[in-house]
């Protein structure tokens, strides 16, 4: 029986988890000091509305002894604290009545010590399955991938008791699977300034804030994590794709001197391992670790090798008919079974594709129905989230993290508010240097076709459909609603023009093609009168009320359907036809 299942069973609990937006003050604070460092003074002012919205978050929200009053009411219960600084966080618990202080989470499980609660006051690196059973979590550090396994989880054990979310439940049988995670709303906003503001930084830099970061977390270099980040820079990538070039053979021996004095060994990927060998290595660790070769994951790592990784590749052997039958043997005696569908849990599946985005250098977008990595149909597996999602079975926090990746949904304009599509263009124009005006028909952005959602609202414009509040909000970004010679009378059109003639003091000879006034551009119109005229298709009423504008209609003359030229040195008439 897995956790999932004795959980549902109620054999033990799931715990009341609980985050809290106002410890990434620090990770707001960092990136105003980065911002402030930018040149592009619209980028800047951008970034800073949005650090504004993060901070009145933050502020707004409660921080650590509010938390810990609000969920914590059994005072006389026993408490188990992590932290690196015990005199640092004693106060906050000078009403309790037992209390545990440790650095770190033991092998044992907690819920075996008989804790009623664990506060976390730091980045820890431990198994979920240290944490269930434990009835409440108050996570103030924000360990994201404990909040994710816990979502996981959750789903799981919705699914075994026949819910697809927890709507369906009923409110007493829902606050046994609460989760408090408080801290959305800023980790979105975080995620979008980093999206449009990326660091470029050298790699001697980096390495600076590596150094850091492993000094303030007490990680090694081998335990940062590939979504690890810190002030604002993604280290973790940075090291991925340093690790890929040195694979290559493109990275320079200065750059792999400044990653070895950190701890990297690249580890040694240019010696390749044997059949044999690697053979040899698992089932030393099987031994070590009494697993099963079914029970190796995806990301299992032994000795610096990434045996998970192996595994799934000799399988995907297999499946492509590569694999040696001698092979295939050998891995069958050690538990192989290429015939199970094996399930790959959800962090770990994000993880895979990421992988499979940068070797491939694909894009979440452009994985395709059949595509395959190391023996795993990736492409097959996003279409599952897709229809999971369309009929409403997908986690609002698997949705979040498959749209950081790149994950639109297909998403139809009609399905997204005015007011957010209004700050998705002006999120567009400000990432590309682009003005309104550049906009094409075809122009995406995020999936989503921003030119044709501006042809609909022009459209309606012309058509008096269009909200005076929602013409106010396009016209702020840009838009002018060029009106249609069709949609504005003559006689409308030439008020404009003595308007804007009087307003400007210019002349009508003056006004230029490009002359746009009150949303209509009245120099295209004057030229398209022109040509009228040229063709024989204005009336002798318009033409004289024009010249009495100041129409001179220049090196123009009129052809009538029928006129008489002459021919020189002859006395003939020839009718000429309509040009």
């Amino acid at each position: 029986m897995n956790i999932s299942e004795a959980i549902a069973s109620n054999y033990i609990s799931f715990p009341v988890y609980v985050n809290c937006a106002y410890s990434l003050i620090d990770e707001v604070n960092q990136r105003e000091l980065m911002i402030n460092m930018l040149k592009d003074g619209k980028k800047k002012r951008y970034l800073l509305e949005l650090l504004e919205q993060l901070k009145q978050i933050v502020n707004q929200s409660l921080d650590y002894k509010s938390i810990i009053e609000k969920y914590i009411t059994k005072k006389n219960g026993k408490y188990l604290i992590i932290c690196d600084d015990e005199n640092k966080f004693i106060n906050l618990f000078n009403d309790f009545t037992e209390i545990n202080f440790k650095s770190d989470i033991s092998d044992n499980l907690l819920r075996e010590e008989n804790y009623d609660g664990i506060i976390i006051l730091k980045k820890i690196d431990c198994k979920i399955d240290q944490l269930i059973g434990v009835p409440l979590i108050i996570d103030l550090a924000n360990n994201l991938e404990i909040k994710e396994s816990l979502f996981a989880i959750r789903d799981e054990v919705l699914n075994y008791l026949g819910f697809n979310s927890l709507d369906e439940m009923s409110p007493e049988l829902r606050k046994k699977f609460e989760i408090y995670d408080n801290t959305k709303n800023v980790i979105g906003l975080l995620e979008k300034i980093d999206f449009i503001y990326v660091p470029i930084l050298p790699l001697s830099k980096v390495a600076l804030i590596i150094q850091e970061y492993m000094e303030v977390t007490g990680k090694s270099y081998d335990e940062i994590k590939q979504k690890d980040k810190y002030k604002g820079v993604n280290i973790g990538t940075i090291i991925s794709s340093r690790k890929r070039k040195y694979k290559l053979g493109t990275l320079s021996k200065k750059d792999e001197i400044i990653l070895r004095n950190l701890g990297e060994t690249f580890e040694d990927k240019r010696i390749v391992k044997t059949f044999e060998e690697m053979l040899a290595i698992i089932s030393e660790y099987l031994v070590n670790t009494g697993k099963k070769y079914k029970d190796i994951k995806y990301d299992d790592v032994y000795k610096k090798i990434n045996i998970g990784k192996w595994k799934y590749s000799r399988r995907n052997e297999y499946k492509l008919g590569k694999l040696d039958k001698e092979k295939e043997i050998a891995l069958r005696n050690i538990g192989e079974d290429f015939e199970i569908n094996e399930i790959i849990p959800f962090d770990q599946m994000i993880e895979i594709i990421k992988e499979y985005m940068m070797i491939s250098n694909k894009t979440y977008s452009q994985i395709k129905h059949l595509d395959v990595y190391k023996g795993i149909n990736v492409g097959m597996w996003k279409n599952t989230k897709r229809m999971e999602y369309k009929k409403g079975k997908l986690s609002k926090e698997k949705e979040m993290i498959l749209r950081s990746i790149g994950e639109t949904f297909e998403e139809k304009r009609h399905d997204i508010s005015f007011e957010k599509m209004i700050e998705l263009i002006k999120e567009y124009l400000l990432f590309f240097g682009k003005k309104y005006s550049d906009i094409q028909s075809r122009d995406t952005y995020k999936g989503i076709n921003i030119g044709h959602w501006i042809k609909d609202k022009r459209i309606k414009y012309n058509q008096g459909k269009l909200a005076k509040e929602e013409e106010m909000m396009l016209r702020n970004i840009g838009e002018n609603f060029q009106s249609k010679r069709n949609n504005i009378s003559f006689n409308d059109v030439v008020n404009l023009i003595k308007e804007y003639m009087k307003l400007t003091g210019i002349t009508y000879i003056e006004i230029q093609q490009k002359t746009v006034y009150k949303g209509v551009n009245i120099g295209w119109w004057k030229n398209n009168r022109r040509k009228d005229y040229k063709n024989g298709k204005l009336s002798k009423e318009h033409e004289l009320i024009l010249r009495s504008l100041g129409e001179t209609f220049p090196n123009v003359h009129r052809i009538p359907e029928v006129s008489t030229i002459l021919v020189k040195d002859a006395n003939l008439t020839i009718p000429s036809k309509k040009r």
